[in-house]
């Protein structure tokens, strides 16, 4: 539950690998949704140089805020913590849970990039396969799974540059990272981006 909280949370969702749309199996909707809306009252946010022990800070700018709230004033899915801004000076919202989210809705098709998590429901494998790899996005995905075959299955055709299993944002210089699809092509880090710095020569002779 933590791990799926912290993986749009973490930098306040302002990061091009949050984990900001949730697919959760239909027979434990209810339940991952009551464990994460336990986690955000427990989240401290407010201006890290006032204090280092807040979690979160606010959103890079007051362009931002007002993109986030509106995504919150849609009217879209059901506001399960959060949705509206804090009331105090500075670019502060909480960590906002929209429940019952659909796939036409702008917060399961567009990157919200603040803390904002739209949780969706799904029946199972081809389900939710079918409607993850829908979007134009593919950077990074992640799931969270205890049966070694399904994750490999599931691994194999999710369509994005990373995946991360029972984890999220863990990283190594030697491993490549970069995205497909309008997240971009090539790669960053590992053997992989030496490419980025060749010049390979291409010489005919007949």
């Amino acid at each position: 539950m933590a791990g799926a909280f912290w993986a749009n949370f973490g930098n306040n969702g302002q990061s091009c690998t949050a984990g900001s749309r949730l697919f959760v199996h239909k027979s434990i909707y209810d339940k991952v949704l009551d464990g994460l809306a336990a986690i955000a009252p427990t989240v401290s946010v407010g201006p890290g140089l006032d204090d280092p022990a807040h979690d979160l800070g606010p959103v890079i700018s007051q362009t931002q805020l007002s993109k986030v709230l509106g995504f919150l004033q849609g009217g879209e899915g059901r506001v399960v913590t959060g949705g509206a801004r804090l009331d105090r000076d500075g670019w502060f919202v909480p960590p906002t849970i929209i429940a019952d989210v659909s796939d036409d809705m702008r917060l399961a098709r567009e990157e919200v990039f603040g803390p904002v998590l739209a949780v969706l429901p799904f029946e199972g494998e081809d389900d939710v396969l079918g409607r993850a790899n829908a979007s134009p996005y593919g950077l990074a995905a992640g799931l969270w799974s205890r049966d070694v075959s399904r994750v490999r299955r599931i691994a194999d055709r999710l369509q994005a540059g990373t995946v991360w299993v029972n984890c999220w944002g863990d990283t190594d210089a030697a491993a490549p990272f970069g995205g497909v699809k309008q997240s971009g092509y090539g790669r960053e880090m590992g053997r992989e981006a030496i490419s980025l710095y060749t010049q390979t020569k291409c010489v005919w002779i007949n």
